[in-house]
């Protein structure tokens, strides 16, 4: 982007062969707008700040990304299998695209007969309608059914160890869970002239274990909200980051 344009003061050689009457009002004229001139490009060179020329403040918050998997509990006699291989517990996580991931290496100790309820799910992952799923196990492939009432169930296959990891589907309510704790966190914009408006990330920085490092601007979720009578903003979730480190991010905040 180019500099902006010096622009011209006027001057009473502008307007040479006027009547006095005319020039009169030329005087007045001049008077009026040379020093909005000069404003103007002083301000459009550098000279406006977001403090004093916005209805804004900016904002400093730290955090370490919490993981979004969710432990789920087993029913049934279904148990996380004991390989060292294997050391991720069981759980499910909702994607911000509103996709449904499952892992786990799980195990029982008898095959089951018919469809048999391995765990429940939070109603928001349950697909809009029942599909089956292809589950690898110890001796070949089985299957999984996910259902629109939040239950996964077996359907076939060896259940001396099976996973999984491969399970996914479009849950019917595609919005964003809550993020685990300490989300969301909360922002005081009580200086700016009314509720949050807009929010923008200005700079982001890993800051894991005190070395300072530039990083890739998240996404944000966020939402204008009041506490004790403050404005605030909820930061709701964050997109992009890695899981475990510790940021710390600017945000522009405006009213």
């Amino acid at each position: 982007m180019s500099k902006a344009p010096q622009l011209k003061r006027l001057s009473r050689e502008d307007f040479v062969g006027l009547s006095p009457d005319v020039m009169a009002g030329v005087d007045k004229l001049i008077y009026a707008l040379n020093p909005f001139l000069s404003d103007v490009t002083a301000g459009l060179n550098r000279g406006l700040s977001f403090q004093e020329n916005f209805a804004a403040v900016v904002k400093d918050v730290e955090f370490t990304v919490p993981d979004d998997w969710m432990p789920v509990q087993l029913l049934n006699g279904f148990s996380q299998a004991g390989s060292p291989d294997f050391p991720k517990v069981p759980a499910i996580r909702k994607a911000d695209d509103g996709m449904v991931y499952v892992r786990g290496l799980l195990q029982r100790s008898s095959t089951p007969s018919g469809y048999t309820d391995i765990l429940m799910m939070p109603s928001s992952y349950a697909p809009e309608t029942g599909l089956y799923a292809l589950a690898r196990c110890f001796d070949g492939a089985g299957s999984v059914v996910a259902l629109p009432g939040g239950t996964l169930q077996w359907r076939s296959g060896s259940t001396v160890s099976f996973s999984l990891d491969q399970v996914q589907w479009m849950a019917a309510d595609r919005r964003p869970p809550a993020f685990p704790a300490p989300f969301p966190l909360i922002l005081n914009v009580d200086e700016l002239p009314a509720a949050p408006s807009g929010c923008v990330v200005l700079r982001c920085l890993d800051i894991t274990d005190k070395q300072i490092q530039p990083a890739p601007s998240p996404g944000i979720v966020w939402e204008p909200s009041t506490a004790d009578s403050k404005k605030v903003l909820r930061l709701l979730r964050v997109q992009g980051l890695a899981v475990g480190r510790k940021y710390r991010v600017t945000l522009f905040v405006a009213g």
